[in-house]
């Protein structure tokens, strides 16, 4: 057997590869804490949000309104290739009003940007409820007076308690004007003056009966 001949053989073979693939089990996106978050009118709330992978370069979340009202948020979250998995807050502010109104929900949008391509141009949504604290309604510094058929009136001051965002007029009229007058018989409050308390004037009505004291009722009514 000629042992250098085998040894010469082998010694002309060429280096064989193997392909490797290995699949990546990470994605590139953006996660917020919540889906939804409810906040007050006068008050505010937070959410996170993170990376779900390593990016190569910077990413910036921006946070903006995206339908709704009655909250702001501003500001932006800056990831880097180190502290992409650290959660960063997001607060949401409401905006106090005087309007009594229906505020959501609303959407508040997340869009990244970055030069990694993988995380440029991402998406998120929170769906944003927002409490209202104002009630319509009025008011009333009194809810009796007393009056003479001598002349002498008394006066019930009227405010609302939330701001209209349409004028609002009300029928002021008495349930017995042979013995009380009222004066004026409409007021009317409008989204600039709704906050100004307007009087009605209650004045006794002489007559010739002697009839005693007399009792009567004022009322105020939606127009």
């Amino acid at each position: 057997v000629n042992d250098d001949a085998s040894d010469d053989a082998w010694d002309d073979l060429h280096d064989q590869s193997i392909t490797v693939k290995t699949t990546d089990d990470d994605t590139a996106s953006i996660v917020a804490s919540v889906d939804s978050i409810t906040v007050d009118e006068a008050g505010s709330a937070t959410f996170t949000v993170v990376l779900t992978a390593q990016p190569t370069a910077d990413v910036t979340v921006n946070a903006s309104v995206d339908g709704g009202d009655g909250f702001a948020v501003t500001g932006s979250l800056v990831f880097t290739s180190t502290n992409w998995n650290t959660a960063q807050p997001i607060t949401v502010n409401g905006v106090n009003d005087d309007v009594d109104a229906d505020h959501g929900p609303g959407n508040l949008a997340l869009l990244t940007s970055s030069t990694d391509s993988k995380f440029d141009g991402l998406t998120d949504g929170i769906a944003v409820l927002v409490i209202d604290d104002d009630n319509a309604g009025i008011t009333l510094s009194g809810t009796s007076v007393t009056v003479s058929e001598t002349g002498t009136a008394g006066s019930v001051t009227v405010e609302l308690d939330s701001q209209p965002i349409a004028d609002v007029t009300f029928t002021v009229s008495g349930s017995d004007t042979g013995e009380a007058s009222v004066a004026p018989t409409t007021i009317t409050f409008t989204p600039a003056n709704w906050n100004v308390a307007q009087d009605v004037t209650i004045a006794g009505v002489d007559d010739v009966a002697t009839d005693g004291p007399q009792a009567s009722t004022v009322t105020l009514s939606p127009a």
